[in-house]
């Protein structure tokens, strides 16, 4: 039997193609290298359905980049040893529920989110990512428990069901039965978290259990849906569904079956999709997480399919949410929900940014990105992912917030964690989040072309060209990177250098110490051409600046930014006073740094008022949001004439 590659994309299974050399030349289909560290799984007999729509940009297999030092590797660890704590028998506990199987925990009727299965669907995910990225076994090894115990759940069941609730909610959201006993207020949206984790498992584990379990669920799926006819499912989908779409796309892509994309077609949720096929838009008022995985899977549904109509609404649904309904962190929404066009400004107050909105926007953007890669996704995804996926984390625990606030006087203070019972829909996307940092730093075009997104200390072993590249910075600390460069032999690339839309002024990039006269501007690649060698030393070097950025609806309502970074100034709790009269033009001379702590500092008082009326203070603290953990702060000033 001929070789199939499995060709994978490794954000929670984006599936865009990787190229693999195989005998020197790339594969027509491409895709994974399959290589130490980690023993890979066999894909001698996985049929993919190739894509139709062919990627520009392609991501590295999580084993082949690797963090060094720095946030984003502590975070990383944290996740690790939050999963490796987690108690896999009260995960469990409400699928053996449900099955009438006898638990070794003693639960109750009421568990709060993880009662619905949704956060045990998120730990297989967030397991398989870091198992590919770290060859961590003790966690793959748990994580097959968990699919082991689902396949005794579901075999007790009978009827390939598997979940954590009563499957006749899934009948009263659809409006076949009234069971006021029964009921799961989102339970597609539940049931989609544990369909994604068994595809993760089985698609970067290999964990074939996974898959078996999964396609009976899928059995259960199509005998479910055939009671309904297309007003009916419509209806039904008004209800958050998650990414049920998404995941059958790709379980037809992974076994060929026709009837899984005839299934997902059928979650298409036209009171949503048809507005923007008529260049309307109908965000105003929705709940915002229920919208993105939509487009998530009309992404993977357009890319299988081909359907040309389908590419326009993806970037001007991304458009629309980037351009016109995101803050500055790149977050969006406010209690949940879209704020009126137009009126973002005057939607700064309690419940701003739902951190599971960035998750899925993250994955939608790098979508975009391998189908068009465009520097405006990489910025995109640098601002959010600093200020908004970073700074929702507690550095010290690994704690998630469901929201982050933007209105002044406000705190990060309601951490959820996985172990504490406080686990938060945000708490499940956020265990993924931090498992896949190693992602999306690099990208390449198939050939010899290199795509250098993110300023993050990593290691790439791009084993099919034979050249390993170490990238070592204090970013964002310190707006410069380094790259040292480990030939096989003597190597031609062509690197595409992101050039931040924040990097202005002088920004340079040398090669063993000498600059390159590349032309280049701010939102850009600068394109570099050359043969590299082993010891080659490519420097990048970004000086960070102050800058307002102000909403595009009230140019007096204004954020600080320093470099990437969002800064907020320390107040005091629930003031909501946050006036600047300074001069714009030099409101940022008095800026003194603060001696022995990086991006910290003072400004002086009489330009940025924490108070109506004339305080003591001499100045106020600033400092980057993503380093604020308890204390009250202010992100948005109200522009004033002195």
């Amino acid at each position: 039997m001929k070789r199939i590659f499995l060709l994978l994309s490794l954000t929670s299974l984006l599936w865009t193609p990787l190229a693999v050399v195989r005998g020197g030349e790339p594969s027509a289909i491409g895709q994974l290298n399959f290589a130490d560290p980690l023993s890979l799984p066999d894909t001698d007999n996985v049929i993919l359905v190739p894509n139709k729509i062919q990627a520009m940009a392609h991501p590295f297999d999580l084993n082949q980049v690797h963090l060094l030092d720095g946030p984003f590797k502590r975070a990383q660890e944290l996740d690790q040893e939050n999963l490796l704590k987690t108690d896999l028998d009260f995960l469990c506990y409400c699928f053996r529920r449900v099955a009438g199987l006898p638990s070794p925990v003693k639960g109750k009727d009421d568990l709060g989110w993880p009662d619905t299965g949704h956060i045990l669907g998120h730990f297989l995910s967030a397991s398989a990512l870091l198992w590919r990225n770290t060859g961590d076994a003790q966690i793959k090894k748990r994580a097959d428990d968990v699919v082991a115990v689902l396949a005794q759940c579901q075999a007790a069941n009978g009827n390939g069901y598997i979940g954590g609730f009563p499957e006749r909610s899934i009948l009263e959201l659809e409006g076949l039965v009234k069971d006021p006993s029964v009921h799961a207020s989102v339970p597609w949206y539940c049931l989609h978290k544990v369909y994604a984790g068994l595809l993760d498992m089985y698609v970067l584990t290999g964990n074939k259990q996974a898959l078996e379990v999964l396609e009976k669920a899928a059995g259960w799926i199509e005998t479910n849906l055939s009671q309904l006819n297309d007003r009916q499912m419509e209806k039904m989908l008004g209800t958050e569904h998650g990414g049920m779409k998404e995941v059958l796309v790709n379980l037809y892509a992974v076994t060929g079956k026709d009837k899984y994309l005839k299934l997902a077609e059928r979650f298409t949720h036209h009171a949503v999709l048809d507005p923007f096929l008529q260049g309307k838009d109908p965000l105003d008022g929705l709940h915002a997480n229920t919208q993105f995985p939509k487009f998530i899977g009309l992404a993977r549904q357009y890319e299988v399919t081909g359907d040309s109509s389908l590419a326009g609404v993806l970037t001007t649904f991304w458009n629309d949410v980037v351009n016109d309904r995101s803050y500055v962190t790149g977050g969006n929404s406010v209690r949940e929900r879209f704020s009126p066009k137009g009126h973002l400004s005057e939607n700064v107050t309690e419940n701003t940014t739902e951190t599971c909105n960035e998750y899925n926007m993250l994955r939608l953007t790098r979508q975009l990105f391998c189908q068009d890669p465009q520097p405006k996704y990489a910025d995109f995804y640098e601002r959010a992912l600093y200020n908004q996926i970073l700074s929702a984390r507690n550095p010290s625990t690994g704690g998630q917030l469901y929201f982050q606030q933007l209105e002044a006087g406000r705190s990060k203070e309601k951490w959820g964690m996985i172990n504490n019972g406080s686990a938060t829909c945000c708490c499940g996307t956020g265990l993924e989040s931090a498992a896949k940092f190693a992602d999306s730093i690099y990208f390449h075009d198939g050939e010899n072309g290199l795509f250098i997104n993110l300023f993050i200390p990593s290691v790439l072993d791009w084993k099919s060209e034979g050249v390993t590249i170490r990238q070592e910075n204090q970013y964002p600390e310190d707006g410069k990177s380094k790259f040292i460069f480990a030939c096989r032999k003597p190597l031609a690339l062509r690197l595409n250098i992101r050039r931040p839309w924040w990097a202005a002024t002088d920004f340079q990039i040398l090669v063993n110490g000498q600059r390159q006269g590349i032309a280049s501007s701010p939102g850009q690649y600068a394109q570099l051409n050359r043969t590299w060698q082993s010891g080659d030393i490519l420097e990048i070097i970004m000086p960070m600046a102050f800058r307002l950025e102000a909403f595009t609806d009230n140019p007096n309502r204004v954020a600080i930014m320093f470099g990437p970074l969002v800064m907020a100034s320390v107040t005091g709790k629930n003031n909501r006073y946050a006036v600047i009269t300074g001069s714009c033009a030099h409101l940022f001379d008095g800026f003194e740094p603060v001696t022995g702590k990086s991006l910290e500092f003072t400004a002086p008082a009489e330009e940025f008022h924490t108070s109506a009326t004339t305080t003591a203070e001499k100045t106020v603290l600033f400092k980057p949001l993503l380093r604020m953990v308890n204390e009250p702060y202010v992100v948005y000033w109200n522009v004033q004439n002195p």
